[in-house]
């Protein structure tokens, strides 16, 4: 612990010079991959990060989000594995890298840009292994198809309201959950914010969106009443027809056992 606690010691001056790599170099795809790769190892060990490292570590998470292109840059990556007139999942030449493309760049990249090609390999099953590539996987676990990967990485990009908690491996099941969120953020009928941002999303018709300050009752945290102050107060319920009526029956009491000794 203390060998890595060194190791990650200058880590804030060297995202610091990383930032100001990306900012003068703002299309330089080297520098980009070096810095998304930074970012996801910077998160999966936030454990060995000062406070001044992480802050500078999502500062250069929003510095990669301004990079033209950063979400389809990945999925160009990931068509590039795919050999041609091959299906199943031995169509991918790579099946572990393009899983590390779902889970250590796309994942960590919190923009409409990337939703939308997150949302379009919901519908991607190309990668499903055949019964005998299923029936050959005896010695390995075979890497899940890409809608269950795009499923895993909505759940971890941090988004606000998300309709599943993080998981670590979705299922089908999940994917179709994940499609019904999707619909209607692509048809431009929901918005959609990550966690730590002031701003919401929009979609247009055309795939472009619109950026919306974050209202306040967009706030993840659940909304409880305040019943002592937005109630309305019960009406209180007079107390004289009660003394009345325990009055009369007190009369009609004393009459009847009047009534019983005369008898």
């Amino acid at each position: 612990m203390l060998l890595l606690k060194f190791v990650y010691g200058d880590n804030a001056k060297n995202i610091a010079l990383l930032i100001d790599e990306l900012r003068a170099n703002p299309t330089d795809q080297a520098i980009f991959d070096k810095a998304i790769d930074d970012v996801a190892s910077n998160f999966r060990n936030a454990y060995l990060l000062d406070q001044n490292a992480k802050d500078l570590n999502l500062k250069l998470q929003r510095e990669l989000i301004n990079f033209p292109n950063h979400a389809k840059y990945f999925a160009e990556k990931i068509e590039k594995l795919r050999i041609p007139g091959r299906e199943g999942y031995s169509g991918c030449s790579d099946p572990r890298k393009r899983m590390w493309i779902f889970q250590d760049s796309l994942s960590h990249l919190p923009s409409p840009e990337t939703i939308k090609i997150l949302g379009n390999f919901l519908y991607d099953t190309r990668d499903t292994p055949t019964a005998r590539e299923i029936r050959l996987a005896t010695d390995y676990d075979l890497i899940p198809t890409n809608d269950c990967l795009a499923a895993d990485a909505l759940g971890s990009i941090g988004l606000n309201k998300a309709p599943l908690d993080k998981k670590k491996y979705s299922e089908r099941q999940d994917v179709e959950i994940w499609k019904l969120w999707y619909e209607p953020v692509k048809a431009g009928t929901r918005k959609f914010s990550f966690v730590g941002q002031d701003v919401e999303y929009q979609f247009n018709k055309d795939g472009t969106w619109i950026t919306m300050p974050l209202k306040a009752s967009n706030d993840n945290r659940p909304q409880v009443a305040n019943t002592a102050s937005t109630s309305r107060e019960r009406p209180k319920t007079p107390t004289w027809p009660w003394v009345v009526a325990i009055l009369a029956l007190t009369g009609a009491g004393v009459w009847w056992l009047k009534q019983r000794k005369t008898c």
